[in-house]
């Protein structure tokens, strides 16, 4: 959207999911939209890649200050 109408601003995405190897299908995206500047930030949550299961309400609460 930010792309078609060339809006100005801060983006943030998070994204989740169980694995990063098998599950993280838009990683060539993601990149492409932080490299062209569309995407000011992007949090990955892999709740399966550790025995620490990591998910998106945990990425917001430790960036609360930022959001």
């Amino acid at each position: 959207m930010r792309k078609a109408t060339k809006t100005k601003g801060k983006n943030r995405l998070f994204f989740r999911s169980q694995h990063k190897h098998c599950n993280y299908f838009y990683e060539d995206a993601f990149e492409k939209l932080q490299s062209d500047g569309l995407l000011t930030r992007l949090d990955l949550a892999w709740s399966r890649d550790s025995a620490a299961k990591s998910y998106v309400q945990h990425k917001i609460s430790e960036n609360v200050d930022e959001i």
